[in-house]
């Protein structure tokens, strides 16, 4: 806000502006002249007056000052302008159609200088203290009305808007519900939930039976895709790095390298009566080798795992395994293995293959006591699930006419708005007339 110094300014012109006497001017104006026609506002000023060089160069800005309800007083430019010719002593300024916030009094008019000092427009005298502010009645009864009537506006369109996006939810809320078949709360009673019994059994779910013979197709067909690898490598070993032997010395072997190694081991250890032992286990395992290594590689959706597991041997034998597997392979300065080795390396594969039929069939186990818990079940957890669905039916109904009794309401008060928004407006014309306004005093104490 403009800070107000015109009452020092006006103690020292006073003896200058007394003196002057213009055409149209007097010294009740101090020789300056304000005039309204519409909504153009006009300041005239004479060549000697004490500022004439500030006003003729810079121009002047119209300043507008009214209390309001919710700000208490309120300062707003209406306008800059600048004098219409090199040595024309005339600005004019072009009055808005409303005002920023509504007035609850009289909207008090001045003229400020580029430096901010508020001109005077007529003398003090007992009845009028302030010398520098003014009305222009005609103007402010207009702009008043177009204020009240755009702020109006801005209320109902703001109602309307809410009455909008609440009935746009409302209509997506109620058709969503109604794709559900939750129409009424009478039809809440039949509301049904997804059943928990599913009639496709998995196919990883199978009977007890066939358990064993699939988890050793499972293990067999993880040990395929190394042994695929170890022959490729074994017809040329030109192929292996370092990364590749460490990776597939740990992976467990066909049955025919393991029964190799087996034969040697027998040789060093003639009276070794566990390597019977071990030869059942061998016996076993390649049972089911030749059961199920040919189709390996068709089988690409195992009930167990994924297609890509590999069966490793245990972390323990790794040194063994990687002498063993050097051995193998024929590598050049591998260290020979000793019959420990051997029999490291033989006793981890084996026992890696039973623990993986074992741990297959186990998981088996589980998968098919969980689907029959599952069976067991889903009675109760339907009736339970069809409580909850008719719950949140129930739920939905009630909110929907809730809302239903808000949207209503607020219709009501929209279509009451707009009826009182349609009475209040009032085309207020501006008299075209001139009108000077020096002497049209104005207080922000004055009543409305």
């Amino acid at each position: 806000m403009f800070q107000c110094k015109c009452f020092v300014a006006v103690a020292c012109l006073m003896p200058l502006l007394f003196a002057l006497r213009l055409p149209g001017q007097s010294r009740d104006t101090l020789e300056t002249r304000v005039t309204a026609v519409g909504e153009s506002l006009t300041l005239l000023w004479d060549d000697k007056h004490p500022w004439d060089t500030e006003l003729l160069g810079r121009g002047a800005t119209l300043m507008a000052e009214y209390s309001t309800k919710d700000r208490g007083v309120v300062a707003e430019r209406l306008g800059t302008s600048r004098a219409t010719g090199a040595q024309s002593r005339v600005i004019t300024f072009t009055l808005p159609q409303r005002l920023t916030q509504q007035p609850t009094g009289p909207v008090c008019l001045s003229i400020v200088t580029a430096t901010q000092h508020l001109l005077p427009v007529r003398r003090l005298s007992g009845h009028l203290q302030d010398p520098v502010r003014f009305r222009d009645l005609a103007w402010e009864e207009a702009a008043v009305q177009q204020t009240r009537s755009a702020r109006n506006d801005t209320t109902l369109h703001v109602l309307q808007d809410s009455l909008r996006a609440k009935q746009g939810a409302y209509d997506d809320q109620r058709q969503t519900a109604q794709k559900r078949g939750w129409t009424s709360a009478d039809a809440c009673g039949t509301a049904h939930a997804t059943s928990f019994a599913i009639k496709q059994k998995p196919p990883d779910v199978m009977p007890s039976s066939e358990h064993e013979g699939v988890a050793r197709r499972v293990c067999v067909s993880r040990v395929v895709r190394v042994a695929e690898a170890v022959d490729r490598l074994l017809s040329d070993p030109s192929q292996l790095d370092a990364d590749t032997f460490k990776e597939i010395a740990l992976e467990v072997q066909k049955p025919a390298l393991l029964e190799a190694l087996l034969d040697i081991l027998q040789r060093k250890r003639p009276h070794d009566t566990s390597l019977q032992e071990r030869r059942a286990q061998l016996h076993a395992f390649n049972s089911d080798w030749k059961r199920w290594a040919a189709t390996a590689d068709g089988y690409t959706d195992p009930p167990i795992g994924t297609a890509r597991d590999q069966l490793h041997v245990q972390s323990i034998t790794q040194l063994s395994a990687e002498r063993v597997f050097a051995f193998l392979l024929h590598l050049p300065n591998a260290p020979q293995p000793d019959a420990e080795d051997i029999a490291s390396f033989i006793g981890g594969s084996l026992e890696s293959y039973s623990r993986c039929v074992v741990d297959g069939q186990t998981q088996l186990r589980t998968k098919l006591e969980s689907w029959n818990e599952m069976q067991r079940t889903a009675p109760e957890r339907d009736a339970r699930a069809q409580q909850q669905v008719q719950q949140m039916c129930r739920a939905e109904i009630a909110d929907e006419e809730e809302r239903s009794k808000e949207i209503a309401a607020l219709r009501i008060r929209v279509s009451e708005e707009s009826a009182r928004i349609e009475a209040e407006r009032i085309a207020i014309t501006i008299p075209r007339t001139m009108q000077v306004l020096n002497n049209a005093s104005c207080r922000l104490t004055d009543a409305p």
